[in-house]
């Protein structure tokens, strides 16, 4: 140091660690301090500044009382980047660490965490803007916890966690290692998630909440992530879900969305449906209630026959527009798609495969009614359906139009079914329509698919009301290709009306009348 005219250059005192420095009885105003280490057998110091104690307020962190000189204070300086070492993390993975970390936080800069750190609290993201950023999630910068505790929750604008990893041990964990609540908009960024096996946990993973579990007009994405044994669970409008593999595993769900969430879009990921040992499980992805307009594309739902997952997709009671394109969907022992009450869906481009153990028989797509909510209009075009029953198992029909009493607009068209595998066990028809789901006056089409030998129709599938003309049906005449030869088999259990029924392009037609059935008259047109 020393004296340049008028103004005294800073004095640069090196001392040993921080507990040392604040005994020293030789600082004075605007010196300096470089400490080796915070404290002993911890990790960096930095450079501190003397200050006068009556200009800021000491925390015990980044602003430390002089207790050899009392009217002075030590205040960490820092640059564009809050170091968590430099707040007295250990980052051994066994000290806590967390009030350290939480006092980077608190600079409002971004911090950055490059070793495997132990917490026992949430860390609370609170300024605008801030980014927590690891060195990558192969385990070199963690925030890991054994206790039952959100890892990071921000109530602020434009949270962004990146490049790190988020472990928790609890055997019984309940609540998600992110939260984002509050905020205009919160990105995890290349983060890997991880929780432990248990059947009947529910916690791990992302939420996205406004507080109050509707629409909060705000949004967030999650991009390149991995989350294993937890859920990406959006209770808020505009979230993206891009270029991450989402494993629920042992979580009942991998992605889920109830209620009024708008504009969800799920891009380019893998997402694992819950094993079958998990506690109310769902499915890969769970879409129910008011949402409006998700869009799915480009997913795969890669379900695992070895721990003998379900279904990859459920979307129920009053979603509405619902567009799932391309991808790859895997089907083991459940439904691999499931369109449920809901309006406006569009399937297409995707390719689905029907893998079932022995004693079932599940379908890969199942379009039904079972809430207040009709199904309207669904759109199941242009995607190849494969079934790939194991030996020993036994294929349910690729399609089936299930049970329900409001029901409309349904078109099956331009599809490819195809039969694969070493199981045989296959169903006795590819399409399957129960419960008049194809009456006229449901508008319903079927029509331009291929690889389709037989459609059964079960009870009510031809029942027309009083006035109806016909109902058509349209399949491949593919005798060439096929090893046996296409069939339409209408089961009519009542015949008190006249019914009218034309079939296209059908080598063959089977129609069974219960010796029960009234009297009537049936009108079948074919064109061969």
């Amino acid at each position: 140091g020393g004296i340049d005219g008028d103004i005294r250059r800073e004095f640069v005192h090196n001392e040993p660690t921080l507990a040392v420095a604040i005994t020293s009885t030789l600082f004075r105003e605007n010196d300096a301090i470089n400490l080796r280490e915070r404290t002993t057998g911890n990790g960096g110091g930095a450079m501190w500044d003397v200050v006068l104690s009556s200009s800021v307020t000491e925390n015990g962190y980044n602003i430390v009382q002089c207790t050899g000189v009392p009217t002075l204070s030590l205040v960490l300086r820092v640059g564009d980047a809050a170091i968590v070492e430099q707040f007295g993390a250990i980052g051994n993975n066994i000290a806590d660490d967390t009030l350290a970390i939480q006092a980077a936080v608190d600079t409002g800069l971004e911090v950055h965490l490059s070793k495997q750190y132990n917490i026992t609290s949430p860390i609370l993201v609170t300024t605008s803007s801030q980014t927590l950023k690891g060195t990558g999630w192969g385990g070199t910068s963690a925030l890991n916890s054994a206790l039952d505790i959100e890892h990071v929750i921000s109530t602020a604008d434009w949270t962004t966690i990146k490049d790190l990893q988020l472990d928790n041990t609890s055997a019984s964990m309940s609540k998600r290692h992110i939260h984002i609540s509050g905020g205009a908009f919160g990105t995890v960024d290349t983060c890997r998630i991880q929780a432990t096996e248990n059947f009947t946990a529910i916690g791990g993973g992302i939420l996205f909440d406004d507080g109050s579990g509707g629409v909060g007009g705000i949004a967030g994405k999650v991009i390149g992530c991995n989350v294993n044994h937890g859920t990406v669970e959006v209770k808020r409008s505009d979230v993206h879900v891009l270029d991450s593999w989402i494993w629920a595993n042992s979580r009942p769900v991998g992605i889920q969305a109830i209620g009024a969430v708008g504009n969800l879009k799920i891009q380019n990921c893998d997402v694992v449906p819950p094993q079958t040992l998990v506690t109310n499980r769902k499915a890969a992805i769970y879409l129910s209630g008011s949402l409006t307009i998700p869009v799915l594309n480009n997913v795969n739902f890669d379900g695992n026959l070895s721990l003998s997952t379900g279904s990859g997709l459920l979307a129920e009671d009053g979603v509405l527009g619902l567009s799932v394109t391309g991808g790859n969907g895997f089907g083991h022992n459940e439904d691999c798609i499931i369109l449920d009450s809901i309006i406006n869906p569009i399937v297409t481009g995707v390719t689905m495969y029907n893998n079932n153990l022995a004693g079932d028989a599940s379908t890969d797509i199942t379009l039904r009614q079972s809430f207040a909510q009709p199904l309207e209009k669904p759109n199941i075009s242009s995607n190849a359906f494969i079934q790939t029953a194991v030996i020993g198992g036994t294929t349910g029909p690729a399609i089936r139009v299930d049970t329900g009493t409001s029901r409309s607009g349904i078109k099956i068209i331009y599809n490819s079914i195809h039969q694969a595998g070493a199981g045989g066990g296959y169903s006795d028809e590819e399409i399957e329509l129960v419960d008049g789901a194809f009456s006229s006056n449901s508008a319903g089409v079927l029509t331009g698919n291929t690889g389709v030998r037989r459609v059964s129709m079960g009870a009510g599938s031809a029942t027309f009301t009083a006035g109806d003309t016909f109902k058509v049906i349209t399949l491949p005449k593919s005798l060439l290709q096929l090893p046996r030869i296409d069939q339409v088999h209408v089961n009519m259990e009542s015949i008190s009306l006249a019914y009218r029924v034309q079939i296209v392009a059908v080598n063959s037609i089977l129609i069974g009348f219960p010796s029960a059935a009234g009297g009537g008259t049936v009108h079948i047109s074919v064109a061969l």
